[in-house]
């Protein structure tokens, strides 16, 4: 059965941190936190699996998940109306993260 997750992310470029949320919806927690990366990378990217790590642009930005939360069905409703929602797609992670 599918869930909804709140999934924040660190994303390092050099020097600079930032952070970003996202709701997405799939089956379990490790693959919204993959799913989230993918969406948040350009392109071209590498996932590390032992730092659970996506890096893109030969090293220039790194996405790491900082928090995953599983959502109620309300709380997904509430937060997709501030934050980008999306839908987990095997292709698209596929497609991404080489």
């Amino acid at each position: 059965m599918r869930k909804h997750y709140l999934v924040s992310l660190k994303i390092q470029i050099g020097a600079y941190e930032k952070r970003t949320e996202m709701v997405i919806t799939t089956d379990n927690d490790q693959d919204a936190g993959k799913m989230a990366m993918a969406l948040e990378c350009h392109g071209d990217a590498h996932y590390d699996e032992d730092a659970n790590c996506v890096y893109d642009l030969h090293g220039e930005f790194a996405y790491k998940v900082d928090n995953i939360q599983e959502l109620t069905d309300s709380e997904c409703v509430t937060l997709s109306k501030y934050v980008s929602s999306h839908n987990y797609d095997e292709d698209y992670l596929n497609d991404m993260l080489a």
